[in-house]
């Protein structure tokens, strides 16, 4: 007689390759210090002033975040990312890869103006 394979069996398989599929997303979002310059950070704040910490750790806000207590900002000094958990930073990610870490509502432009227009 066959026994019945049920979903138990499977079960320590699948728990192996989420933590595999989410070790590799962690990898992906974490910034090394050597390509950090000059991209943009998501920089988390645990019940502080995630605006504060950017500009006390000598970074420049890009724009709001797309969760609350979140900016994407960047810097030129590859220091930024020691400076930024110094500062009070909860967590950094990289932003140029990461998916929502960005306001989804549209950036407002100003309107360009004719090339022989003065102002």
């Amino acid at each position: 007689m066959a026994q019945q394979v049920t979903w138990r069996c499977w079960l320590p398989a699948m728990l192996l390759a989420l933590a595999g599929v989410i070790a590799l997303a962690v990898a992906s979002l974490w910034p090394h210090r050597a390509d950090i310059a000059n991209r943009p950070l998501a920089v988390f704040a645990w019940n502080q002033d995630a605006i504060g910490i950017v500009v006390a750790a000598g970074g420049r806000i890009v724009r709001p975040g797309g969760v609350p207590g979140s900016v994407i900002a960047i810097a030129d000094d590859p220091e930024i990312l020691a400076n930024l958990y110094r500062s009070g930073a909860f967590l950094v990610l990289r932003a140029d890869t990461a998916v929502g870490c960005t306001d989804s509502r549209p950036t407002p432009t100003r309107p360009e103006r004719p090339s022989g227009e003065l102002s």
